[in-house]
């Protein structure tokens, strides 16, 4: 009769309501027992929010890097691209010997320009965007070379100069 909600179950609030998560960053990933690596967990209740210290890996060595377009965290030391002649979703991309800050999805086989691969999408470990992919697995020969390297889009990564106060400074007494 109009009126009040019957009693039962308060309704769940879906992800992506202040939160700000992305509604798939439900679905991805495994539930922790996977043995291929994935760190990424389902949210057990789309209404709770992630908990937890987020830490992030700096690279002090490295002059110039690459980092998440949309929060600046670092991903890549310039010098480990390995190609730059590497296509992806969002137009060129760069195909990486070695990435940090980043989380795996669940692998997937998916048809590709150079034929069938298994990749896994990765994610920045601080805003949670979709950077690119990692190559798990190559089925022809020729493409072995990408097993275990990351495809970093361009239109998702932006290049930075650290500056010296950027790096970690050694204490003089080696603490």
């Amino acid at each position: 009769k109009g009126g009040t909600p019957p009693p039962g179950p308060t309704p769940r609030l879906g992800l992506g309501t202040g939160l700000g998560l992305k509604p798939e960053a439900q679905t991805r990933g495994c539930s922790g027992r996977c043995r291929r690596g994935c760190r990424r967990r389902i949210l057990p209740d789309p209404g709770a929010a992630r908990m937890g210290r987020i830490f992030l890996e700096f690279l002090a060595s490295a002059d110039l890097v690459h980092v998440c377009r949309l929060c600046r965290t670092q991903l890549a030391d310039h010098e480990s691209i390995i190609s730059r002649a590497f296509q992806g979703r969002h137009g060129r991309a760069y195909l990486f010997a070695d990435v940090v800050n980043v989380t795996a999805g669940p692998h997937e086989n998916r048809q590709l320009l150079t034929g069938s691969h298994v990749v896994a999408d990765i994610y920045c470990n601080s805003c949670d965007t979709r950077l690119g992919w990692k190559y798990v697995e190559a089925f022809e020969e020729a493409q072995k070379y990408k097993e275990g390297k990351f495809i970093l889009e361009k239109a998702m990564i932006a290049k930075e100069e650290q500056q010296p106060s950027d790096a970690f400074i050694e204490c003089p007494a080696g603490h």
